[in-house]
């Protein structure tokens, strides 16, 4: 049985929170930069097949960028829960291209975490993003 994957890492601004917040860290991310990013992320997504416990003989759907968006709620404490007790997303795009920049690289960390294992080459991912971050001088 395939479980739903979870991320097994400690996001950057966590990892650097007192640097961020003492300004030795510095992100600084130029629009066209995120919205390549975010670009690169969706064209490059892949599709993630899992069963659940209480049903093994049916399997669910979703993707690396749909699973980001919970894990990176989760591993930030910033989950949220309507009425009726089922999760808000968080809006991973909006968090992207108009969010903090370390926030940017929170979603980076946690979308890469969970890709892989399926059609798309991870090192073709990893590489685009690099690139993006090469193309826009901002290594």
């Amino acid at each position: 049985m395939t479980d739903l994957p979870t991320a097994q890492i400690r996001p950057f601004s966590l990892r650097h929170q007192k640097a961020i917040s003492s300004g030795r860290i510095r992100v600084i991310l130029p629009d066209r930069l995120r919205s390549r990013l975010w670009l690169t992320m969706t064209t490059m997504d892949e599709q993630i097949g899992y069963t659940t416990k209480d049903n093994p003989n049916w399997w669910n759907s979703t993707s690396a960028i749909e699973e980001a968006d919970r894990e990176y709620a989760r591993l930030l404490g910033i989950s949220v829960y309507d009425s009726n007790g089922h999760r808000v997303g968080t809006n991973l795009q909006a968090v992207v291209q108009h969010g903090d920049d370390h926030s940017v690289l929170d979603v980076i960390e946690v979308y890469m975490a969970l890709h892989g294992g399926g059609p798309v080459d991870l090192r073709a991912v990893q590489r685009s993003i690099n690139d993006a971050f090469v193309d826009f001088a901002c290594p």
